[in-house]
């Protein structure tokens, strides 16, 4: 699947996009493909404009009907089990698409365009670089 998509989608919303790619890929209409997962096209709509989410074994079947491994699995795990804390979810899926300007204040760090390759080394290592390193 390609990795072209918007990175302000929710992840329901992803799964969609690539549902209805991976449709389009195989000519096949909401109805037909419905029909082989056992479920209305109107819930594959739903799904694919990220009105409604996929139930686990509703992804499984789109792996089997795709042969896309555990691909559409790992996407629906985003959806019932996020793995970040849920003040980051709130942000990352409400407040951050909206944004027109993000900013960052780490008075303890330089920005990365201005890091020199030792201090991001030192940053990475766990210390932070001073002057008296040189």
């Amino acid at each position: 699947m390609a990795n072209d998509l918007d990175p302000r989608l929710t992840p329901a919303q992803r799964f969609g996009r690539e549902l209805a790619r991976a449709r389009k890929e195989a000519g096949l209409s909401q109805e037909r493909l419905g029909m082989r997962l056992g479920v209305s096209g109107s819930l594959v709509g739903h799904i694919e404009i990220g009105n409604r989410n996929p139930k686990p074994d509703l992804a499984a079947r789109c792996d089997e009907v795709f042969g896309t491994g555990d691909f559409f699995a790992r996407l629906c795990r985003n959806i019932t089990s996020p793995s970040a804390p849920h003040w980051f979810l709130r942000w990352s899926e409400e407040i951050e698409p909206r944004a027109r300007v993000l900013r960052s204040w780490d008075p303890l760090l330089v920005p990365g365009l201005l890091q020199t390759e030792e201090y991001a080394r030192a940053v990475f290592r766990g210390g932070l670089a001073t002057s008296d390193q040189e």
